[in-house]
């Protein structure tokens, strides 16, 4: 796709991709599942839930392979950028460690964090209108899944039981886990859609767009998830 396309009205062709650049599209997926951590998923189905930390893992390996193939030759380019996450990630672990708390899981969570970004970085390299579809698609369908399962298990019962710090029960658990978490879905996906749409379409709004904000605003409201709420109020706002 060449910039000359770039406000027409687009949308990314899987045909359009090489059989490399296919894989990498089926790889950026299975780890953009893997990374989500969807909280229902080890309540449900605690096998799968395992699964993803094996698939995690695999990252640390996969991801430095595909940023040597296609990001070699823009790593000088973007050494400022490199060198913001390289400081930002040195702050996490010396923050986590001059507080006593734990190394090991914030040098997990770091590398998948890292992994992520280049991965991103790897995805629009190869075809940023695919790649902003792809995340988009994903996230627009969890957020949709979540807001039936509101609808089903209506606050404040919810749709499952998980354990506190403090070891009592909360039952303010839906698909997309406890209902402040919704933000970690919603915020990224009122974020890209709007994005996506301006750079895509070259307009902002979209009935569709619209359509999937109302939804992530709807079921944020029904569960009195005030974070989720506001997060996307501010980016309709913009928009």
């Amino acid at each position: 796709m060449t910039e000359k396309r770039i406000g027409k009205r687009l949308i990314p062709r899987l045909s359009e991709l090489n059989k490399g650049h296919l894989a990498v599209w089926r790889i950026y997926i299975v780890y953009f599942l893997a990374y989500s951590e969807i909280e229902s998923t080890g309540h449900y189905f605690l096998l799968l839930w395992r699964l993803t930390y094996y698939v995690e893992i695999s990252s640390f390996i996969v991801v430095p392979y595909l940023a040597g193939v296609y990001l070699k030759n823009d790593l000088l380019k973007e050494r400022p950028f490199y060198i913001m996450l390289a400081l930002y990630e040195f702050c996490l672990l010396f923050s986590t460690f001059i507080n006593g708390g734990d190394m090991s899981g914030c040098v997990y969570n770091s590398a998948k964090m890292l992994c992520f970004i280049v991965l991103t970085a790897v995805m629009i390299k190869i075809n940023r209108e695919a790649y902003l579809a792809t995340t988009l698609a994903i996230l627009w369908t969890l957020s949709l899944i979540n807001f039936f399962t509101v609808l089903i298990y209506p606050y404040p019962n919810g749709m499952y039981s998980s354990a506190m710090s403090d070891g009592s029960l909360n039952s303010w658990n839906w698909f997309l886990g406890y209902k402040n978490s919704f933000i970690r879905f919603y915020f990224p996906a009122a974020v890209l859609g709007t994005t996506y749409q301006l750079i895509v379409r070259n307009k902002i709004f979209t009935i569709v767009n619209y359509f999937m904000m109302f939804i992530m605003f709807l079921s944020a409201y029904l569960v009195h998830a005030a974070t989720s709420f506001v997060g996307i109020l501010i980016i309709a706002g913009f928009s």
